[in-house]
């Protein structure tokens, strides 16, 4: 599988997917945040030491975009 380049979300727990990184400066008003791709790929070692979880499991990766509103 190759890596699409962009940001990284590691999901660990509610309180987790309810904050949302700020919008970047270069973002337009009136863009809306969407998920424009993801993949599953296994917890790395260090992932597992920081979240304490089990290297045994998975994580979703969530690569977001910006959409002008006007134009959906």
């Amino acid at each position: 599988m190759t890596e699409t380049p962009g940001p990284r979300l590691v999901v660990s727990s509610a309180k987790d997917r309810a904050e949302q990184p700020p919008a970047p400066l270069d973002v337009p008003p009136g863009s809306v945040r969407m998920g424009v791709s993801t993949r599953v790929r296994e917890v790395s070692a260090q992932e597992a030491e920081d979240f304490g979880i089990s290297t045994d499991r998975f994580c979703t990766e969530i690569e977001r975009g910006y959409l002008d509103a006007d134009g959906c």
